[in-house]
């Protein structure tokens, strides 16, 4: 859950978008988020204050826009202090953990100018990377985002997913790498193919709508087509490729490729390895099932409760675990602005079963006892 949060120091989480709007408080999502993951990671404690301390030594009271605002009051400061001292930019930017202990000791009258040269130091270090190597954007539990690449390709994330720009993106391909779910619009060049990486299949288009779920911790892959015309390789076979169609999806069972894998066993044939199914949409309006979760809704379409207990998990930022014997059970239902407790009630009527809640994140399934 969100393990690469485990290695952050103070301006790593400056740096996360989410964290920025949890230390603004005006995001529900965040909040809860971060109020949780602070409980599941008390050895961080002291290092979230110390980030929280410097967000606001670099913002006071202000709100996000002034914050954006005083941001180049901030540049033009370093600027003038790096002109009259050129070895503050070396000696931040190469001993970051030095911060530390400026944040909680150093003079009030050079804080400020200080901890804006470290924070602008590090930002510009990481945009100035991002065009030579790659770059990656995570969402945590419970949060979604949209980025806009350089092609003008813009994606949305689902929660608990993590993608990686690579190196070079739109000089001669166009190329990223997806752990997690995402909406890709992607920008129209023949001659620049874009592909989608994932540890299941490769998805490359031309430009096209399509919603690609692959996360490495799922039992399941899929593809899903809303416009255009996209061409799917199934990795662990030769060439085998799949051309999709509007309305289309294709679902992968991982599982079945990883043990032929494994076992050495011949490619397994596509009847058992995977399938093309047809787009649904919500009797509600037009919309496509598969891309509700954009619209903060919640869809299963015959998942069983294993599956639907690692979608609650990324929704919701909580640690579920299940007895054995409910694990198989299967739900079809559609939640919209639904507490985890009342979907849980939801999916009881249908399939009975026990659960238990304890500090609001560890929830336990249990069969029913009658």
């Amino acid at each position: 859950m969100n393990q690469h949060y485990d290695s952050y120091e103070e301006e790593d989480f400056l740096l996360d978008d989410s964290f920025v709007r949890y230390c603004l408080g005006t995001d529900v999502v965040a909040t809860r988020f971060w109020n949780n993951w602070i409980e599941l990671h008390p050895e961080k404690k002291t290092t979230i204050n110390n980030a929280r301390q410097l967000y606001f030594l670099l913002n006071g009271s202000n709100t996000a826009g002034q914050f954006k605002k005083h941001e180049e009051v901030f540049r033009q400061q370093f600027q003038q202090l790096q002109q009259s001292n050129p070895v503050v930019a070396t000696t931040v930017t190469r001993n970051n953990r030095w911060l530390k202990k400026f944040i909680l000791y150093g003079s009030p009258a050079l804080l400020l100018l200080f901890a804006a040269a470290a924070w602008l130091i590090k930002k510009n270090d990481a945009v100035s990377k991002t065009a030579a190597s790659a770059y990656t954007s995570i969402t945590g539990y419970g949060e979604r985002k949209s980025i806009l690449l350089d092609d003008s390709t813009r994606i949305t994330l689902n929660a608990g997913t993590k993608i990686i720009v690579s190196p070079g993106f739109n000089k001669e391909l166009r190329e990223i790498t997806l752990d997690g779910e995402a909406l890709l619009d992607v920008a129209h060049n023949p001659a620049k193919p874009f592909i989608i990486h994932t540890p299941s299949m490769d998805v490359k288009v031309l430009g096209t709508v399509l919603n690609v779920k692959a996360y490495s911790t799922d039992k399941k892959a899929e593809t899903s087509l809303i416009r255009g015309l996209v061409e799917v390789t199934l990795k662990g076979r030769q060439k085998r490729t799949v051309i999709l169609h509007p309305s289309e999806k294709i679902v992968v069972e991982k599982d079945v490729v990883v043990q032929a894998a494994a076992q050495k066993l011949p490619s397994p044939t596509a009847d058992s390895s995977f399938v093309i199914k047809p787009l649904t949409q919500s009797p509600q309006d037009t919309t496509v099932n598969e891309i509700l979760w954009t619209r903060a809704k919640i869809y299963f379409d015959d998942e069983s409760l294993e599956e639907i207990a690692a979608v609650l998990e990324r929704n919701f930022s909580v640690a579920i675990t299940l007895s054995q014997d409910v694990k198989g059970y299967r739900y079809t239902a559609t939640f919209e602005r639904k507490s985890i407790e009342e979907i849980l009630n939801a999916l009881q009527l249908s399939q009975p079963f026990d659960y238990t809640i304890t500090q609001n994140k560890f929830i336990k399934i249990a069969k029913k006892i009658n």
